[in-house]
């Protein structure tokens, strides 16, 4: 039997006429992973949701194990043996290891009391199994979220699980953490698991993946083996487009601009001086935890750093607070936009208008609604926002779209600096591209852009120059030629960027 799954012309229409998914084909190997790629609303989370029972099919059918399979919710998938790790984990967190590992299955004596000694080394040897170093005993609440998810692996694996679903398992994770999850998938393949790895990151598919399916509006483009296709192929199938920086130029960086934010950046030994110029984009280098994140908020006014200091025409100017960079003119779009640039609960147009309040006031402080309303919906048209209607509250926005907005709010407000922190993180492929031109276009405005980033493809290919860190420390300057994605890894993670 060469294929352990298959589903054969599914197709799901929505109320209202929506086909979220048009015959489409998918099929999966015993102990292979098959990479599921596609941009929002291609039908990824569709399929997957069809499979696992939370949606009927409205046609076509579904072979598990040679048999003919009508699986009618998530209990009977797992049942049947699949599993799933989704973004939003599902351990308890007072719990330990050990005890989620078993959670539905403790070892019970028969006095119904739970076998304690049985369960830990039952945990213990599944994790040692697995090559996952984490201690059993070890309260789930004080692992951080690459150690949570492979927990979350190691249940399943538990469970007699043949096939396991990953949903962007890496969105949150640094590079050493990604490395050691894909570690543990290759364990799992060489027990004979089957994985659907769902991700945004193109190098992740040739990194893991043994073949990749493409959907692009509900239907299936193709299905190939990763041997025989390169980023721009998928990129085209996906998009239409030859590269994600195919119509991206960077411009060269002219001292005749003006200086616009001077950072100062001082340690024991050493003082770094970095300038920042009207029309160009300065890139902040360096792998998750190296210190970016850090950086960019003491810039904001979000974080107090002593060994920071900003000069603007020769003055030091201090932030205490977010309120007074934005008044300086400075915008800024944080990592976690979930949590630390949105109001979940608020509207898109609340949300896209909120810093440019003060700009809206008349007479006795009342804002301007038509205004507001007419100013949001310029940006709202042009960045394409998907969603019902400006009153629609922004968390049931797609990550795309939340990323858009928290972008469309800065282009109302127009500061004159605009630091993007991570900008691209867990988005897709189309609105990457859409983001990448953003950019540019600000810097070819006059606007200062700052972009830090961990994907240092996209630093090379932005950014006019760029500083690199490492472990909290400016490594480095790097322009011109030497702004390549080769150097730009090497310095960031220790080598010498020859």
């Amino acid at each position: 039997m060469e294929y352990i799954l298959e589903m054969k012309n599914i197709t799901k229409i929505f109320p209202g006429g929506f086909k979220a998914l048009d015959n489409v084909d998918f099929d999966l190997k015993k102990g292979e992973v098959h990479v599921l790629l596609g941009e929002n609303g291609a039908g990824k989370s569709t399929l997957i949701k069809v499979l696992l029972g939370v949606h009927k099919r409205d046609s076509g059918k579904i072979i598990l194990w040679g048999e003919e399979v009508d699986i009618k919710n998530p209990k009977e998938a797992f049942k049947r043996g699949i599993s799933v790790i989704y973004q939003e984990l599902s351990l308890f967190p007072h719990l330990t290891v050990a005890e989620n590992i078993s959670v539905i299955n403790y070892p019970l004596s028969k006095f119904i009391f739970i076998r304690r000694r049985e369960m830990i080394e039952r945990a213990r040897k599944i994790l040692e199994s697995l090559e996952i170093d984490i201690n059993p005993l070890q309260l789930v609440k004080n692992l951080n979220v690459s150690e949570r998810q492979l927990v979350e692996i190691a249940r399943a694996f538990s469970y007699g699980a043949k096939i396991i679903i990953m949903d962007e398992p890496t969105t949150a994770l640094s590079i050493p953490e990604r490395k050691r999850l894909f570690g543990v998938i290759k364990t799992l393949k060489r027990k004979g698991i089957s994985i659907i790895y769902i991700t945004h990151f193109l190098e992740e598919v040739f990194e893991i993946g043994d073949r990749v399916t493409i959907l692009r509006d509900g239907k299936k483009v193709g299905t190939y083996a990763v041997s025989d296709v390169n980023e721009d192929t998928i990129i085209r199938l996906m998009t239409g487009k030859k590269s994600l920086f195919a119509n991206v130029t960077r411009g060269e960086v002219s001292r005749e601009k003006e200086e616009v934010l001077r950072i100062i950046v001082k340690t024991d030994s050493e003082r770094y001086e970095i300038p920042i110029y009207s029309g160009e984009v300065l890139g902040i280098a360096g792998p998750i935890g190296a210190g970016k994140t850090e950086l960019v908020k003491a810039i904001y006014g979000a974080l107090r750093r002593k060994d920071i200091e900003l000069i603007c025409r020769g003055q030091k100017i201090v932030f205490k607070k977010p309120q007074k960079a934005v008044k300086f003119g400075i915008g800024y779009l944080p990592e976690d936009r979930d949590v630390e640039g949105l109001f979940m609960n608020r509207s898109v147009l609340e949300n896209i208008s909120i810093a440019s309040l003060w700009d809206l006031i008349k007479g006795l402080l009342l804002i301007n609604k038509s205004a507001e309303k007419k100013k949001v919906i310029e940006v709202f048209k042009t960045l394409d926002i998907k969603a019902r209607s400006l009153d629609q509250k922004v968390r049931y926005l797609s990550g795309g779209n939340k990323q858009k907005v928290v972008v469309a709010r800065w282009l109302c407000k127009k500061p004159r600096i605009i630091i993007f922190d991570e900008p691209t993180r867990g988005i897709d492929i189309p609105t990457k591209i859409q983001i990448y031109n953003i950019i540019r276009e600000l810097a070819a405005q006059g606007y200062a852009v700052i972009l830090s980033s961990s994907e240092f493809n996209e630093i090379a290919s932005l950014c006019d120059r760029a500083i690199v860190l490492r472990q909290g420390r400016i490594i480095a300057e790097v322009k011109g030629s030497e702004l390549n994605e080769h150097k730009l890894m090497s310095l960031a993670l220790g080598g010498g960027g020859s």
